[in-house]
């Protein structure tokens, strides 16, 4: 929501109502659950193909993976067209507190930019 004239023209292009594409992510919007539906299908096929395997880094691996589109064409193309994004994401071990986060930028969706690697142990005996 913008509060004045001059802060919506502050706005990422992909929000530009002006366009074609925003008719598309519009139009994919209207079904959002099927978008989502669609991502937590494709992401249960990733997880229960490496069943076994996962530790902390390919669990953040294949989340941004499966995120970015690259296993899903539909994905794919929203990605492409920015209609899905998310603000952050993250992977933890409960047992050692390690944990792995990425957030999104202005210019980037959470799975594009740069994971820190934090323990939550070691930060609450801080």
């Amino acid at each position: 929501m913008f509060y004045t004239p001059q802060c919506s023209s502050l706005q990422r292009d992909y929000y530009d109502p002006s366009d074609f594409n925003s008719l598309f992510k519009y139009l994919i919007r209207i079904d959002a659950y099927y978008g989502i539906y669609r991502y937590y299908v494709s992401l249960s096929k990733g997880f229960e193909k490496y069943w076994g395997s996962l530790d902390l880094n390919n669990s953040m691996n294949l989340l941004r993976s499966y995120y970015n589109g690259k296993y899903d064409l539909f994905f794919n193309i929203m990605q492409k067209m920015k209609a899905f994004s998310t603000m952050h994401q993250w992977v933890a071990n409960p047992k050692t507190g390690d944990m792995l986060i990425c957030f999104a930028s202005d210019t980037n969706i959470a799975s594009l930019n740069l994971v820190h690697h934090f323990n939550l142990f070691e930060l609450l005996n801080r």
